[in-house]
């Protein structure tokens, strides 16, 4: 047995593994497996692409049902606009139009 002045133990040595969850993540893998599982030895290239467009065709984006309230109010809001802008264009062009008189 030799002798030795600077006893340096062993490193130590852990096994952690983090637990990490990502919904996102789970969702995607869910969404892969299902259609993996549903569709298995049924693969028809561009069928999903094919889908989407023919989907996007008939759905319009004016005639969704929540963004259309927004839009109508705020089509509202710019007539009101308009028509008060009008208003005071002639209410305000007498005014001028009687100022104008006076100076002359």
């Amino acid at each position: 047995m030799g002798m030795t002045f600077f006893h340096l133990p062993p490193h130590r040595v852990f096994d952690y593994k983090p637990l990490f969850y990502d919904p996102k993540t789970e969702e995607m893998d869910n969404t892969i497996k299902n259609a993996t599982d549903k569709d298995k030895g049924k693969y028809v290239p561009g069928q999903i692409i094919h889908s989407g467009f023919r989907r996007m065709k008939f759905t319009s984006r004016k005639s969704s049902g929540s963004s259309n309230g927004y839009t109508r109010a705020r089509r509202y809001v710019v007539y009101l606009l308009l028509i008060a802008i009008m208003v005071a264009l002639l209410y305000f062009g007498q005014v001028f139009a009687k100022l104008i008189a006076l100076y002359k």
